[in-house]
């Protein structure tokens, strides 16, 4: 995973990239799932504010976009989406003292697929093709340190998520 910071005016922006493999595992009904890569493109900018010496609102608005490696389709296998997976998530940490951080969140992860087509008795497409299937997702994440008044142990994450 490789991840860079950078510093506009007030608003720190974010990039990170990543890949993963994905070993196939046996499925409930038999069915056989393959072995693939993923490759993963987030983006993000945020901004604090200090409210007070003890509280830190940290508004980020994010977007991940994540696809299949592939290197080369077989002749009669199906054409693919160039993007297979979407994530834009808002959130807002909020960090009460060094040891306690909470973070509300909401996202809308989009997983984007290329369906059989079908056809009513006239032969017009009624479904099928290019389909995106969203869900809305909220949460709360809490993150508590330990040993955040030796300076010394303490090593920051690049980034909270």
């Amino acid at each position: 995973m490789l991840r860079h910071r950078s510093i506009v005016g007030k608003y720190s922006f974010g990039q990170r990239l990543g890949t993963e493999y994905g070993i196939s595992f046996q499925q409930y009904d038999g069915s056989e799932v393959k072995d693939r890569a993923l490759g993963r493109l987030r983006l993000d900018v945020e901004r604090s504010f200090v409210l007070g010496e003890a509280l830190t609102l940290s508004p980020r608005l994010a977007y991940e976009a994540a696809a299949y490696l592939r290197l080369q389709r077989d002749e009669d296998q199906a054409k693919e989406r160039v993007v297979d997976f979407g994530n834009l998530r808002a959130e807002v940490g909020v960090r009460f003292s060094p040891e306690l951080d909470i973070t509300l969140w909401t996202a809308s992860q989009t997983q984007y697929l290329n369906t059989l087509a079908q056809f009513d008795a006239s032969g017009r497409q009624v479904g099928g093709g290019r389909t995106n299937l969203r869900t809305p997702l909220l949460g709360l994440d809490l993150r508590l340190t330990l040993n955040a008044g030796k300076r010394e142990l303490w090593q920051p994450l690049p980034t909270q998520h």
